[in-house]
């Protein structure tokens, strides 16, 4: 790296064993702007696909923050360094972001070109897993039910989420949903005789989901077999 760039953000380096750095940085208050540079943007890269609309990721699975600039016909001649508040944690193009407790995130995107105009971005980067359902349900898979159209028949389930997000739900049986939102229980009566199936959908206020697989029952008419 040039002596000037490094003369102009005033980096400290200090190397570890491990071969990370850590360094002090004092980011100009009113940086100069690069003509050349119309826009810059921070995208999530995550299961192979890149997400510039929410800044989230799993913390259970790998991910990677990447610098978009716009023109990129200059790319190849401009720095990136990764800030989280003022500690430079990272430098190039791409931010590898691994499944470790307590790794520091950057919010801060410092983007330097040849003629030592810096342009800054700040962000915040979100941390959801999605919510869970369980697998034990009522009626469970399998389950016979002896019920007439006018007997209401159980459904129950169980979620959960690390967050401790407002879950809300959707049951859906025989095809036809129905938004009970934060309930887990509820009974459904109307079903003619014959097989049956349900399932339910959480989702978190973040917009990640989980789905039950479909459950089949059957539904036994009391009076079959009955003598008329």
């Amino acid at each position: 790296m040039p002596a000037k760039i490094l003369r102009l953000l005033n980096i400290c380096l200090a190397i570890t064993l491990g071969g990370l750095f850590v360094a002090c940085l004092d980011i100009p208050s009113d940086p100069d702007i690069s003509g050349r540079i119309e826009s810059i943007k921070v995208h999530v890269l995550q299961y192979n696909q890149e997400d510039s609309t929410k800044l989230k990721i799993n913390p259970n699975d790998s991910a990677a923050l990447v610098a978009v600039v716009y023109p990129d016909d200059n790319e190849d001649n401009l720095l990136f360094f990764w800030y989280e508040d003022k500690n430079l944690i990272g430098d190039g193009k791409v931010f590898p972001i691994p499944v470790e407790e307590d790794f520091l995130i950057p919010n801060a995107l410092l983007v330097v070109d040849k003629q030592y105009n810096t342009r800054k971005v700040k962000f915040n980067v979100i941390q959801n897993a999605a919510p869970v359902l369980g697998s034990e349900t009522i009626p469970s898979n399998g389950a016979n039910i002896t019920a007439d159209e006018n007997t209401p028949v159980q459904f129950q389930w169980k979620s959960s989420d690390t967050n401790d997000d407002k879950l809300t739900h959707i049951l859906e049986i025989d095809s036809v949903q129905y938004n009970v939102g934060t309930l887990t229980k509820i009974a459904q009566s109307g079903f003619k005789p014959g097989e049956h199936s349900f399932r339910v959908i959480v989702t978190d206020s973040y917009g990640d989901a989980d789905t039950l697989s479909w459950v089949s029952f059957e539904i036994i008419d009391p009076n079959a077999g009955a003598e008329p």
